[in-house]
């Protein structure tokens, strides 16, 4: 990671400029950005998706993603419905959060899963935390009730991270997957976003 890049101070919304989150840091000399994802963005986030493929048990395809598969999964979470933010320092995209459907019944409409992806090296400058509070202020604006996590138990750090943000384990999987020829099980936490008696208007609900 840039040596320049310091840890993050704080964060603010700007109201001038929609959708961007700007982290001040310790060195101002790096411009850290927070942003809805475009089509440009669609090379990087191939490469970030590849390498939790090809590294680890955090993402249970065992195939690589090529990069039309990653349009297409792009166009589905940043059509409108739902949503993805990049993480940008110094003009480079090296993270990223998303959240789509939980499930495909329609009956889920309500509850989305998301996740957030960083390059090795810019873990503990709290750019999860950033990313994961922008799709969260996202999906509880669109009128959406739960947020799930859906996380590979051996992935401790995250789990950690998400009770700290406020979500609630509700169980464990066991020996749901196989990878790297070893047994997985999966944790499922949640998060409420909209208690569905405030009636809130959402986009989902014409999906019902």
């Amino acid at each position: 990671m840039n040596s320049r890049v310091g840890k993050p101070l704080f964060g603010l919304w700007d109201a001038d400029i929609p959708f961007i989150l700007i982290v001040l840091v310790e060195s101002m000399e790096a411009m850290i950005l927070i942003r809805r994802g475009t089509a440009g963005d669609i090379p990087a986030l191939n490469e970030i998706i590849n390498y939790y493929i090809r590294e680890t048990t955090y993402n249970y395809s065992t195939q690589e993603q090529s990069l039309p598969e990653t349009a297409r999964w792009f166009n589905t979470v940043s059509a409108g419905e739902y949503d993805l933010f990049v993480l940008e320092i110094e003009g480079k995209v090296v993270g990223y959060a998303s959240y789509g459907p939980f499930r495909s019944k329609t009956g889920y409409a309500p509850t989305v899963e998301h996740s957030v992806y960083l390059l090795p090296g810019y873990e503990g400058y709290g750019y999860g935390r950033a990313l994961l509070t922008a799709i969260m202020n996202a999906a509880r604006e669109k009128g959406y009730w739960t947020m799930m996590a859906v996380i590979d138990s051996s992935n401790r750090t995250s789990v950690a991270f998400h009770l700290h943000m406020g979500f609630t384990m509700v169980g464990t999987l066991s020996n749901v997957a196989k990878k790297f020829g070893r047994p997985l099980h999966v944790v499922y936490l949640q998060y409420p976003l909209n208690d569905p008696a405030d009636g809130v208007a959402a986009v989902w609900e014409s999906s019902l």
